[in-house]
This record gives C-alpha cells, structure tokens and sequence, in this order.
C-alpha cells in the first residue's frame, strides 16, 4: 500500500467512525419524548396535560393558547 492510499483509507475510516459513533448517541422519538414529558410536567411555564387550566390561564392572561399534540 502506498502512502496516498494509506492517507486516503485514514481519512475514510476517520469519517465513517464520527459516523456511525453520532448515530449510536442519538435518542429515539419515545426516549426524548418521555424525557421532555418529565421536564416540563412540574414547570411553571408550561402547562401539561391540562387542558382546562390552560384555557383558564389563557382566558385570564388575555392571551392565546397553543396546544401541541403529540
């Protein structure tokens, strides 16, 4: 092997390594999913899984409501 195709095979191995290490550390839907769930469940900016007490703060506030289904 000489050293082109060395340096040319480093590089292709280098690339495909970040490659496949970023898609074993990426979360599926349902994980982030519950995730997002357990922190904004507590938060007092959001209101979650409540759809009276948000209409009741939007109608209180004078603003609007936005309702995400998901």
């Amino acid at each position: 092997m000489n050293r082109q195709n060395f340096i040319t095979a480093g590089i292709v191995a280098g690339v495909l390594f970040l490659f496949t290490d970023a898609g074993a550390q990426q979360k599926d839907r349902d994980t982030m999913v519950r995730d997002d769930r357990s922190a904004m469940q507590n938060s007092a900016v959001w209101i979650y899984n409540d759809v009276e007490k948000g209409f009741e703060m939007a109608k209180k506030d004078g603003r609007p409501l936005l309702i995400v289904f998901r």
